[in-house]
């Protein structure tokens, strides 16, 4: 296969999108190619990111797998961080890029074009929504600020809303780290994944490390202080003293630059 003189661009990093830099190299020594992502880090294991916060994974350079010299150097892949891809002109092959540290825009032309956005975390437009110190857990990034927050040693009560397995894992982290935490569940069970007698088994041993699990009962609003932090969680049923709150109630796919696109040719 040769692609000499063809320039592939890469919309997004991490698994999807360095993962088909990789193979295209691979399957052509020669083609230029170029990824753009608006995150800083673009290899990493996200898994650990719970345990990073737990303190059990120590060191953050344990998290980061591969950075950006690493692809140039290995495989002559230029990759752009912290660049977030605004515009696809699919007629002119162009794809139009925000610096997001510098502030201006650059246009990469393409020959081939891969978009590998991932997802995104859902975040319900619920009252008291950009409170500070409420989380989504998606990426080391959100980690460090999760970590930093823990650190301060202000917190004393977290809320997780979502009982899924990213919200377990924090669970028991935060735990580790000294704070009370609460699970709230909209679902009649944690795990929803599992048969529910199952379900229980792992929320009754989740319970008896100090967890407090509250099930078919939803988030409907939150509370902060004079200072923009959050201080409250309210759901249907009760209210809940939280100094963070980590939303973990799923994803859906990052299709919005796509959706533009779409828009626009239309």
């Amino acid at each position: 296969m040769s692609n000499g003189g063809k320039h592939l661009v890469i919309i997004g990093g991490v698994a999807a999108g360095m993962k088909a830099a990789a193979k295209a190299r691979r399957e052509s020594p020669t083609m230029k190619i170029t990824v753009v992502t608006d995150e800083q880090y673009i290899s990493y294991a996200s898994c650990g990111t719970p345990y990073f916060i737990g303190n059990i994974v120590k060191d953050s350079k344990k998290l980061i797998l591969r950075e950006s010299p690493y692809f140039k150097n290995m495989h002559n892949i230029d990759v752009f961080t912290r660049h977030q891809a605004t515009a696809i002109d699919t007629k002119s092959k162009e794809v139009k890029v925000n610096d997001l540290e510098k502030g201006q825009y650059l246009i990469f032309n393409y020959d081939k074009l891969i978009i590998a956005t991932g997802a995104q975390p859902i975040v319900p437009p619920l009252p008291g929504i950009s409170l500070d110190n409420i989380f989504t857990l998606r990426t080391v990034t959100d980690a460090f600020k999760i970590k930093s927050c823990v650190d301060s040693g202000k917190v004393k009560n977290a809320v997780i809303v979502g009982g899924g397995l990213i919200g377990l894992e924090m669970a028991e982290n935060l735990v580790l780290r000294g704070i009370k935490v609460t699970v709230v569940e909209l679902l009649d069970q944690i795990l929803p994944p599992l048969d529910k007698d199952m379900a229980m088994i792992v929320q009754k041993h989740v319970m008896e490390k100090g967890v407090d699990v509250v099930t078919s009962d939803g988030v409907k609003s939150f509370e902060g202080n004079s200072s923009n932090f959050v201080t409250k969680v309210i759901t249907g049923k009760r209210q809940l003293p939280a100094d963070m709150v980590i939303l973990s109630i799923g994803i859906r796919p990052n299709t919005k630059l796509v959706l533009q696109q779409i828009n626009y040719e239309t």
